[in-house]
């Protein structure tokens, strides 16, 4: 094994520490849904800072710029303008006070949208979820050099075993550390990338000029299927309105997406 697997182990036990610690906090279904709701706002800002920066963001999107070029910016505009916008919903969700999307649902019109919300959360889910589980096993591949599948059964597994010791205490306590690394990380890993390609001379002299093009040559249509499916997956983010409900009072929830904007 090498030194990398040792200390993702070793990070990985010290995050799972954390929650068992915090676990110790739970008394009933709000300490464990959302927080007890006495979120402050940096640890909401890091939280929301990791409920985007997944793999998702960071692998898939990665790879369709490596595929298109510029034009990958419109999957990142979808969730730019996203969260604007739910800059304006923050502090009414959080006046609402209830503990899931489809208890918004039950409450703004009946029990069968309250169904309905669920049986589209579930499946949705499921697949962002085990796109989550396959990044995890792909970086673990990458840096540790453990087989894909065993990187996929560690991720799958710590997670789970994560979440379940303290809910979204667990998770708010340790996403502000998550969120500095995942931010250092980028703004180490981007200009040594940068540098070591070869600079401003590689991508005026090496790289497809179509590459360039702002709606990578598909046209428009292209882009709105590029751009919506990100929009609309942030608005209807089941993870993040259930850490705006985690917060201490309104003002912590606007000023947490605030300064998730500006990261």
């Amino acid at each position: 094994m090498s030194i990398f697997f040792w200390v993702v182990l070793l990070y990985l036990a010290l995050l799972m520490g954390i929650s068992i610690w915090k676990s110790r906090a739970i008394k009933n279904q709000e300490d464990f849904m959302v927080a007890g709701r006495k979120v402050s706002t940096p640890k909401l800002v890091g939280t929301l800072l990791c409920t985007w920066l997944g793999s998702g963001t960071l692998l898939a999107g990665a790879g369709l710029a490596a595929r298109v070029g510029i034009s990958e910016l419109w999957l990142a505009a979808g969730a730019w303008i996203g969260i604007v916008l739910v800059f304006f919903l923050a502090g009414r969700v959080r006046r609402i006070a209830q503990y899931t999307v489809p208890d918004i649902l039950e409450l703004r019109y009946n029990k069968y949208a309250r169904i309905l919300g669920t049986i589209v959360i579930v499946i949705a889910y499921t697949t962002i979820v085990g796109y989550q589980f396959r990044g995890g096993g792909f970086v673990l591949n990458l840096v540790a050099g453990i087989p894909e599948w065993q990187g996929v059964l560690l991720t799958a597994g710590f997670i789970i075993a994560f979440t379940a010791f303290a809910g979204m205490l667990s998770i708010v306590s340790v996403d502000i550390i998550n969120g500095a690394v995942i931010t250092l990380a980028v703004l180490v890993a981007v200009p040594l990338v940068f540098i070591n390609l070869g600079g401003v001379e590689f991508i005026t002299t090496e790289l497809d000029p179509a590459l360039f093009d702002i709606t990578g040559g598909h046209g428009w249509i292209w882009v709105m299927g590029v751009f919506f499916p990100t929009f609309l997956l942030l608005m209807g983010e089941s993870n993040m309105y259930q850490k705006f409900y985690s917060a201490k009072n309104e003002k912590s929830a606007k000023n947490a997406v605030m300064f998730w904007v500006i990261g």
